[in-house]
């Protein structure tokens, strides 16, 4: 649950992992894959926040799916990387891609 008293509204914790500057340095295309229903860390306090801070993202958001969706549906996850990869390979000119 998050609420004014949940371990992600805790300073100690947010001051630990504050990741913008990590995240203004990325130079590559970024793919950021995010469930919309998850309650461990909540899309709008972490990927909606993360995208404003990288030059070249893509956020790709699975409505009902929550933390875990890469262990959980690597069958969803799987065919979105592979696509994003692909479009990088076609749009760099990458010719190894499969």
């Amino acid at each position: 649950m998050i609420g004014k008293d949940s371990p992600s509204d805790s300073p100690k914790l947010s001051k630990l992992c504050r990741f913008t500057v990590d995240l203004e340095a990325i130079r590559v295309p970024a793919l950021f894959l995010r469930g919309e229903d998850d309650q461990i860390v909540p899309i709008e306090n972490s990927a909606h926040k993360a995208i404003k801070l990288v030059r070249d993202r893509t956020l790709k958001t699975y409505p009902g799916l929550s933390h875990g969706l890469f262990a959980r549906h690597p069958e969803l996850i799987n065919v979105d990387l592979l696509a994003f990869i692909r479009a990088w390979a076609r749009n760099t000119g990458y010719n190894r891609a499969p």
